[in-house]
Parts: C-alpha cells; sequence; structure tokens
C-alpha cells in the first residue's frame, strides 16, 4: 500500500486500486510487518483468497 512494491496479479491490482479508492490516503499510515510476526492476519488472508472472494 505504501507503493513500494508492485502488484503483478491482476486480481490484487483490483483490490489494490479499490483499497486506495476506499480511503482518505492522508488519514492513514502503513507499517510493514514481517508475516511470522502476523500469523492471524495472513492466515485470514490466506482462507479469503482461497474462497475466490
Amino acid at each position: 500500500m505504501s507503493g513500494r512494491w508492485k502488484v503483478k496479479h491482476p486480481n490484487m491490482q483490483k483490490l489494490v486500486k479499490q483499497a486506495f479508492a476506499s480511503h482518505d490516503p492522508t488519514l492513514v499510515t502503513y507499517q510493514w510487518i514481517p508475516r511470522e510476526e502476523n500469523s492471524h492476519a495472513d492466515s485470514i488472508l490466506n482462507d479469503v483468497l482461497d474462497s475466490g472472494m
């Protein structure tokens, strides 16, 4: 979301655009958290992606 990484997968590109359009970017900040330190959120995301949502 910070713009430092390019999203290559077409479905993920759509989600990134939706996320950016859903809020005023001046109202949020982003902080990278290593996957191993955020396993609960990673698990939820994987479940959503696997379900085809």
